[in-house]
């Protein structure tokens, strides 16, 4: 009997991925730490980054709606600099010049960072891209947006301003 039930657990354990599948992180939910090299070689853990508010965005190279976000990702950056905290999480990251290109053609001030393993992407559960979480310092993630538009950056702009006020 205790190996039957021994085994049903490692089956579970198994099926469910241990974590790492599962369905998206969402709004109230926690987020899940994880490690990652930006393009430059530099180490980032997302809970070092968590002395503030963070904007966590998933983008890929070929997208074109990632591409667009950008400049609002950068004009977000420089309106809240010093108060909240942005992190690009590059998935195609064997397009690694390619970011570097775009880094410095945009000049790009916030880490790209390269999920190499498609890790990060799977435990946040991001199907669409680009997807933008808002995570405060307790970890909790405050916002989870799919796609972004003008309408979605203004939300965002308004969601931040009020976890810095809270602070």
């Amino acid at each position: 009997m205790i190996r039957l039930c021994t085994a049903l657990v490692l089956c579970a354990l198994l099926l469910c991925g241990c974590g790492e599948a599962g369905g998206p992180v969402q709004a109230g939910g926690v987020a899940p730490d994880f490690r990652a090299q930006d393009v430059l070689g530099r180490t980032h853990y997302l809970n070092d980054e968590l002395d503030r508010p963070l904007v966590l965005t998933f983008f890929a190279t070929w997208c074109a709606p990632c591409r667009r976000e950008i400049p609002l990702m950068i004009e977000l950056e420089k309106r809240h600099a010093g108060r909240v905290n942005v992190l690009c999480v590059v998935v195609d990251a064997q397009a690694i010049d390619s970011v570097r290109s775009l880094v410095a053609e945009l000049k790009i001030p916030y880490p790209m960072l390269l999920d190499e393993s498609g890790r990060i992407k799977r435990i946040y559960g991001v199907q669409s891209l680009p997807t933008t979480l808002v995570i405060r310092p307790d970890r909790k993630i405050a916002a989870r947006f799919v796609g972004f538009d003008d309408q979605d950056a203004a939300a965002l702009d308004e969601l931040l301003l009020r976890l810095v006020a809270v602070k």
